[in-house]
């Protein structure tokens, strides 16, 4: 179980990184379900010095003073508890009503997808905390069995109810099955160093490269990398209402006498909803890595792969450092 503290972010088409962040929450709620981790997530936004109330009176030191505000303090306490609560069962766990800010969605999404709770904007984090801890000691493991199937890593959803009145419930709303090994893990990345190695570039998936540094010490620069690569013309199978393709990217600095020097490669596997995945048709993917490398001239190649159909394409671009 882990509580995330968060003034919120934006994922919403038409900003400049909102495409790319969605993608990557996206990722993050997905290596969260494979991991079995519940996220629960607390907004601070609103959080403010206004209407503390002292534990002291200088202006009436009597000694009754400090009793009569903390009784008064606890007594508020009591009332946003129980505000707290009838909070909670209004909205239920994991729910986002209406009118939650732009940047406090994402946070919500999180916690519903995996079975946490959401806490949004408010002057007091300490309730949600508490509910939190109380759930904590509140979880039943369910467990049933199903048909023999493909280990494919498909996405299976989850519907549980209850027959009590009243009763909210919280969980996760879906997972994935094992993935079996598949060999073609291997021949992916076989065709990644082939065409890492191999003259000239491949153009069944284009993809652009640009790059900037900072000068570490006196001989090593930092060089920041950033490909985009255009998916359009790329197949994402739809399977369980999730669109579905695996994208490995490689990239490499050669030398002027074309030994290696240094790289990263680097997997990433979509398991997209609809909007996500109108999001990057519509801006592409968007990669960056950095490279520590010594100053001096420089090949760098990139080489990208998807797993649907096998397509791949390659840029090679000549570099000076600093």
């Amino acid at each position: 179980m882990v509580v995330l503290f968060s003034d919120g972010f934006i994922t919403e088409p038409g900003e400049l990184t909102g495409a790319v962040e969605a993608h990557e929450l996206q990722e993050l709620i997905d290596m969260a379900l494979h991991s079995g981790i519940i996220l629960n997530a607390i907004s601070t936004r609103g959080i403010t010095a206004e209407g503390i109330i002292s534990t002291q009176d200088f202006s009436t030191p009597t000694p009754f003073s400090a009793f009569a505000i903390n009784a008064q303090q606890q007594q508020q306490m009591r009332a946003q508890e129980q505000h707290d609560q009838e909070q909670d069962q209004l909205l239920g766990v994991g729910t986002m009503p209406d009118d939650t800010p732009m940047q406090e969605k994402p946070m919500a999404q999180l916690a519903a997808e995996t079975g946490g709770a959401f806490f949004p904007r408010g002057n007091d984090m300490y309730p949600g905390l508490r509910t939190i801890a109380h759930r904590r000691h509140s979880y039943y493991v369910l467990t049933y069995t199903m048909p023999p199937h493909k280990p494919d890593g498909a996405y299976h959803y989850i519907k549980l109810e209850v027959t009590r009145p009243g009763l909210k419930i919280s969980y996760r709303k879906g997972y994935y099955s094992p993935t079996e090994e598949l060999t073609f893990e291997n021949s992916n990345r076989e065709d990644l160093m082939a065409a890492l190695h191999g003259p000239g570039n491949m153009n069944e998936i284009p993809i652009t490269l640009s790059y900037s540094s900072s000068q570490e010490d006196d001989s090593t620069c930092v060089v920041s990398f950033i490909t985009n690569v255009n998916i359009r013309k790329l197949r994402f199978p739809e399977e369980n209402n999730r669109r579905r393709n695996q994208i490995s990217l490689v990239l490499a600095a050669f030398d002027e006498t074309d030994h290696f020097i240094n790289g990263l490669e680097k997997s990433i596997d979509f398991q997209l909803l609809e909007n996500n995945y109108t999001d990057l048709l519509r801006h592409g993917l968007t990669s960056r890595v950095e490279l520590k490398l010594p100053i001096g001239r420089y090949r760098i190649k990139a080489v990208v792969r998807e797993n649907s159909q096998g397509k791949m394409g390659s840029i090679a671009e000549p570099v000076e450092i600093p």
